[in-house]
């Protein structure tokens, strides 16, 4: 897999509270511990990324943001809402690998898990798992790449499949909320901006 086109990437840091590195070690966590899938023994676990409006409200309130503009940005507040993406999995398969790490580790705070089936007729295409984690809403779903007909209705694609990251931030609208924040595997909780279009931190 190639590295991000956006070098500048990897200098941004963005402040994570504490809520939010239990959050993402435990999503860490539970990706490590998911059950590999028959016919493929040795895959590798899940790359978990957040992106979307997390990731915006992040950035805006970092002192990378903060440094390239002329006058202050106004304060950020917390965002409550945290879309996950996955590398190779399904967004049901995670969340219920999430519960049943949690399960053993804390058995007395383990969500229920909710899915929000695909319905391309109202521009759904896509299965949706969801669970409450430490205060958060979190969405669960798979990297995907879109293909659409030649002078078909863009809004609706034919064909929905896995996909990388590259092709899932193209189908986005190539600004802030094409970037991604990849979630460290060595357990601290923290992460790194990814921009694979190369246009969201313009």
């Amino acid at each position: 897999m190639s590295a991000p086109p956006s070098s500048e990437s990897s200098e941004i840091r963005l402040e994570v509270s504490d809520s939010e590195r239990e959050l993402f070690k435990v999503l860490v966590a539970a990706a490590s511990s998911l059950p590999q899938l028959p016919g493929a023994p040795d895959a590798p676990p899940p790359t978990v990324r957040i992106v979307g409006g997390w990731v915006r409200d992040r950035l805006l309130s970092s002192p990378w943001y903060a440094s390239r503009c002329a006058v202050p940005p106004p304060a950020s507040s917390a965002s409550y809402d945290v879309d996950v993406a996955l590398s190779s999995c399904t967004g049901l398969r995670f969340a219920e690998g999430v519960v049943a790490h949690l399960r053993s580790v804390r058995p007395d705070d383990v969500p229920n898990v909710g899915v929000v089936s695909a319905n391309p007729d109202k521009s759904k295409h896509l299965e949706t798992a969801t669970c409450r984690l430490f205060g958060f809403e979190c969405d669960f779903v798979n990297l995907r790449a879109e293909e659409y007909a030649d002078g078909a209705d863009h809004r609706v694609p034919t064909e929905v499949r896995f996909g990388t990251p590259a092709e899932d931030a193209a189908r986005r609208d190539f600004t802030v909320n094409a970037l991604f924040y990849r979630l460290a595997t060595d357990g601290s909780g923290g992460g790194t901006v990814e921009d694979w279009t190369g246009r969201g931190l313009a």
